[in-house]
């Protein structure tokens, strides 16, 4: 349905820039009225020696039934 999403964030802390991404990519998946993420890479490299942490993922929404509410 949506297109992939990224966040990248740097910090010499992986674990604190790891979660700084993935709470940028939760709040989008909530602003385009999805209720679950798909998180489909996480990449942690460097650039001029600065870490960085970069994740990308597909916005879903789960349902009980076929259709979308109207």
């Amino acid at each position: 349905m949506a297109g992939e999403i990224k966040a990248t964030v740097f910090g010499f802390d992986r674990q604190k820039a790891l979660r700084a991404a993935l709470e940028r990519l939760i709040a989008d998946v909530k602003s385009q009225h999805c209720n679950s993420i798909e998180i489909t890479r996480v990449i942690g490299k460097s650039f001029l020696k600065v870490p960085y942490v970069s994740v990308s993922a597909h916005p879903r929404h789960l349902q009980k039934g076929m259709f979308f509410p109207g």
